[in-house]
């Protein structure tokens, strides 16, 4: 039996061999196919043009006054007065890895310890699990892919885990709980003293979680939560090995020694795009503020930093506020844009597919959702991907490249993911419905 992440490359393989024959559509993207804000490509170029890369040592954890940013972003959104600590790595999955390792090597988790997904999840957890040799374990409900609390309480109870990961929005099924959900559940892992890691990945700049954010932050600042994120699908940034780890101050100087021993140095290209990427969320929901106190701060800080640089370097004749006021101003009116895309997709999904759909089509939170029917045997579901791709240039990830365990089912789901310009997404929409109608 292939793992899902096996089956999850044979698919990208499978999509680049039909891409010779005949254009392809993307319909489930292993990233947000959307193209990169405008504003962020132009900030990325003022990032080589003006050498913020140049200094790229003596913080393993990323330049400060980004990760002062990132932190002041996620204490102003929670609402806290608390603080939290963050490191920049080599993307999301980088972060994980480095987590997991940091928490092994502490002594914070043992070799026999027991790792919970609540609900089938993208398989980078998976792997990452069963590389290390841990128990791995995916507590998920077929028809709500995301368990009740009570079918996961008694699980939890059972297998007793030391580690509870959160996909927030739930990848690949978009759903996301209440508050209520997410609030039990980190009672439960503080009463019995397990950890929880939040992966943020999937969630896009529109999606308002300020009273979610209010209910983990206290815990990371506790120590005993993780919040795991990057900008590859949030701001279509995937080609730029950029993560985001956050936890509470007292994990910050062990997980410093595990990036260092890794890549000595840190993640530098993109992170101050990064930043202001992350101000900019915190702007399109919580007003322009944010941005002016930012935009005073970086104004006496920048002359600072280049005191650092041999004297041939000098600061950018620029402007700090107006700088980022605009990128931050451009930045909501993009987010804004793609949006409304995402929205348009969503309903041309139930409009095109809702007649042969079995499920409720869910949109809480990110940019994809699952489709299923009962014309979706699983006993065929690789030849109907394959056919799907080569015949028809529709590219499809199911259910097999996200749950490993599919013995009982009888029929398979497919990802789709919104990003994509809205008339193509349709047209493929209705191929994969007349396809199913044929079969």
């Amino acid at each position: 039996m292939h793992e899902p992440s096996d089956n999850i490359y044979a698919s990208f393989k499978l999509f680049m061999e039909s891409s010779q024959r005949h254009r392809i559509t993307e319909m489930s993207a292993g990233v947000n196919w959307a193209k990169t804000p405008e504003c962020v490509r132009q900030m990325l170029h003022f990032e080589i043009a003006h050498d913020l890369s140049y200094r790229n040592y003596g913080r393993s954890l990323g330049g400060k006054i980004l990760t002062d940013i990132i932190e002041y972003c996620e204490r102003i959104d929670a609402r806290s007065k608390r603080s939290v600590r963050s490191a920049l790595t080599n993307g999301a999955t980088d972060g994980a890895h480095c987590l997991m390792s940091y928490l092994l090597d502490s002594e914070h988790i043992t070799e026999e310890s027991v790792v919970a997904m609540v609900g089938m999840a993208f398989p980078v957890y998976s792997s990452l699990m069963n590389r290390l040799g841990l128990d791995y374990v995916e507590i998920y409900d077929d028809q709500t892919i995301v368990p009740e609390l009570d079918m996961l309480f008694d699980t939890f109870e059972r297998v007793c885990p030391a580690i509870i990961i959160l996909a927030l929005p739930h990848n690949p099924s978009g759903v996301m709980q209440d508050i209520d959900y997410y609030r039990a559940i980190m009672d439960w892992a503080s009463e019995h003293g397990a950890f929880i890691f939040v992966d943020r990945v999937c969630l896009m700049p529109w999606d308002d979680v300020t009273e979610l954010s209010r209910v983990f932050h206290p815990h990371v600042a506790d120590n005993r939560c993780f919040i795991i994120d990057s900008p590859s699908k949030s701001n279509s940034l995937a080609g730029i090995r950029l993560g985001l780890v956050l936890m509470g101050e007292a994990h910050i100087e062990g997980f410093e020694k595990e990036i260092r021993c890794r890549s000595l140095n840190p993640a530098v290209f993109g992170s101050s795009t990064f930043a202001l990427c992350r101000l900019g969320n915190l702007c399109f929901h919580h007003g322009p503020e944010p941005a002016r106190r930012v935009s005073r701060f970086m104004r006496r800080y920048v002359h600072a930093v280049y005191r650092q640089y041999p004297s041939d370097f000098v600061p950018p004749d620029v402007d700090c506020e107006e700088l980022i006021q605009t990128f931050v101003a451009d930045y909501c009116k993009e987010v804004a844009i793609l949006r409304k895309r995402v929205a348009i997709n969503q309903a041309s999904i139930v409009d095109v597919l809702g007649g042969i759909s079995d499920r409720a089509i869910i949109l809480d939170g990110g940019f994809n959702v699952l489709v299923s029917s009962d014309k979706m045997k699983a006993a065929n579901e690789v030849s109907d991907q394959e056919a799907l791709a080569k015949r028809h240039g529709v590219c499809v990830l199911t259910q097999r490249c996200f749950q490993s365990d599919q013995q009982h089912s009888k029929t398979y789901f497919l990802r789709l993911s919104l990003s994509i310009p809205e008339e193509g997404f349709r047209k493929a929409l209705e191929v994969i419905r007349d396809y199913f109608d044929a079969a």
